[in-house]
């Protein structure tokens, strides 16, 4: 991804996401990932939502919902999709991160890429850094159904994080961001389904 679309990416970030706000459906121990799209030029669809039947099933959310990033241009294209996260924010970062990803859906093998899917942090000491992307993160099968793969990311680990995230501040804002086309993936896909995704304990499952 090219630095004009990093900060627009970034910038699209702090304007939308609202600091203070907090998750939904489970109180303050939830945590909520809503879909944005960045198209400045509406040249692009990248799309990133909660979908119906495409993800895992748990008691708290009986219609399967996965969570679908796709970005259906060039990697160069200066769009973006992403996932604004609340429900952490003046939290420390000092463990791990990560989500469950499905290993195919539709005929699309999943896009999990050096870059993308990762995580954009800005932290309370005016640092910002990557967490990912995906195919930077520790792989295991998940323990939470077939044929899906889960990440984790350890924040201080520079194999991880660039820059490592301090222990000493807190989040200011947190989002998921799917910067790159099928032309950046070894199986030419465009997309990626997400579930299970954690911060500091906390899952999210659902809209």
């Amino acid at each position: 991804m090219n630095r004009r679309t990093l900060f627009f990416v970034a910038l699209a970030i702090a304007m939308i996401w609202a600091p203070g706000a907090d998750g939904q459906g489970k109180g303050k121990t939830s945590l909520k990932v809503t879909g944005a799209e960045f198209d400045p030029e509406r040249v692009c669809d990248a799309r990133a939502d909660w979908v119906r039947n495409i993800g895992l099933t748990f008691s708290d959310d009986r219609f399967a919902n996965g969570f679908l990033m796709h970005k259906l241009c060039s990697t160069s294209t200066n769009a973006a999709s992403f996932g604004l996260i609340s429900g952490v924010n003046g939290d420390a970062l000092v463990s791990e991160l990560g989500f469950d990803y499905k290993n195919s859906n539709g005929g699309f093998t999943a896009h999990c890429s050096a870059g993308s899917p990762r995580f954009n942090v800005s932290m309370s000491d005016g640092s910002f850094h990557f967490i990912g992307g995906c195919g930077h993160g520790v792989h295991t099968d998940s323990p939470r159904g077939t044929g899906w793969t889960q990440v984790r990311f350890d924040p201080q680990d520079p194999a991880h994080a660039f820059p490592p995230v301090p222990e000493n501040a807190t989040i200011v804002s947190i989002a998921l961001v799917f910067d790159e086309g099928s032309d950046n993936d070894p199986n030419g896909s465009p997309e990626i389904v997400l579930d299970n995704i954690f911060i500091n304990g906390k899952f999210a499952t659902r809209p």
